[in-house]
């Protein structure tokens, strides 16, 4: 009499074998999960300090060549600055945020976006010195337009005086 032979799985295990498969699956979709979630936190973060660092270099130029400070007052603070510039093309010279997003106008121009409507700047703040120097601080606060509450915000400050 011959053997019985069975060729193939027992139902054991092709059990075992699914469940180290499922685990196996569910390990790579948290790797990616969690890879896309830094990756968009990145994102954030590479788009604001883009987006901060010009619009402060900006006016940061615009301040060291105007003439004057008209608003803020000495002492004061305001959600905008309006400067005196030398050409009188340029005067007055309005920085502001409207809407989430810093605009700059020189004189009768049309306003310019300094930051992308990616960024929704919060809060935006400059701070007139109260010295003899013309001098203003600028602070402004903001995040990714439409990002998870998780993602990065920033804050960036910077001073600038008037070169004459």
């Amino acid at each position: 009499m011959r053997p019985n032979k069975k060729s193939g799985f027992t139902l054991l295990e092709v059990v075992i074998y699914t469940a180290m498969v499922a685990i196996i699956m569910l390990g790579v979709i948290m790797l990616a999960v969690v890879t896309l979630d830094v990756r968009g936190k990145v994102r954030a973060s590479i788009v604001l300090g883009e987006n901060y660092r010009f619009a402060m270099n900006r006016i940061t130029t615009l301040v060291n060549q105007a003439q004057d400070i008209s608003s803020p007052g000495l002492g004061a603070v305001s959600d905008e600055l309006i400067l005196q510039m030398g050409e009188p093309a340029l005067s007055p010279t309005v920085i502001s945020n409207q809407n989430g997003v810093i605009f700059v106008q020189q004189g009768a121009g049309q306003p310019m976006a300094l930051t992308s409507e990616e960024v929704d700047v919060l809060d935006f703040k400059v701070e007139r010195a109260n010295t003899t120097l013309p001098m203003v601080r600028v602070v402004m606060f903001g995040e990714v337009r439409g990002a998870a509450p998780s993602y990065p915000d920033l804050t960036v400050t910077t001073t600038a005086v008037i070169r004459k």
